[in-house]
């Protein structure tokens, strides 16, 4: 795996800016590619309503378009409030700050869509993978985030997040909503 790193690392960095999250060209983009969101299918580690590493072979084999369940569905209405948050609380006290909502890049045959990108060129630059559990603080997510832990299969995420984007710093943004949130530093790959 250190050899696969290093070989992935002497590939450029290609950054997406235009492709649009949900759009059919960023479905293309995603069947084309190694997605950072399935290296938990990849290192057999998702919990039981993740995909297996099979099951991830044949949606590769057999692209579709499927409509979101009604958990993705929470999450993609929660998560433009989620990235708001975050823009309002990180930004107090720097206007060097750029915002980057919903970036895609690739190196290679990995993907990474990352939820948020704040960039500083004076510290360098921090992304945020966003989280809007359906159950809310009664999910297992927000359980083990409130006690300081990245879940397995979000760690791999983030660990792919960070090899194909390149940006440094990463964290975890898990949002119920303002009143709920935990952001855990994710210490890259």
């Amino acid at each position: 795996s250190y050899k696969l790193v290093n070989d992935i690392l002497k590939l450029p960095v290609i950054a997406h800016d235009d492709l649009e999250q949900g759009s059919f060209e960023w479905h293309e983009h995603r069947a084309a590619h190694r997605n950072a969101s399935e290296a938990g299918a990849v290192m057999e580690c998702m919990p039981s309503w993740g995909m297996t590493r099979y099951q991830l072979y044949q949606a590769k084999m057999n692209p579709t378009i499927t409509p979101a369940s009604p958990p993705m569905q929470h999450g993609n209405n929660m998560e433009p409030v989620a990235r708001q948050f975050i823009m309002d609380w990180w930004t107090r006290g720097s206007d060097d700050l750029e915002w980057i909502e919903s970036p895609c890049y690739s190196r290679g045959d990995y993907g990474a869509s990352l939820d948020l990108v704040a960039a500083d060129n004076r510290k360098g630059w921090t992304f945020f993978e966003v989280k809007c559990p359906y159950k809310g603080l009664d999910s297992e997510l927000w359980k083990k985030a409130s006690m300081g832990e990245i879940p397995e299969y979000y760690d791999w995420q983030m660990v792919q997040q960070h090899l194909v984007s390149s940006i440094e710093f990463g964290y975890l943004f898990v949002f119920v909503d303002p009143d709920h949130t935990i952001y855990l530093p994710h210490p890259g790959f």
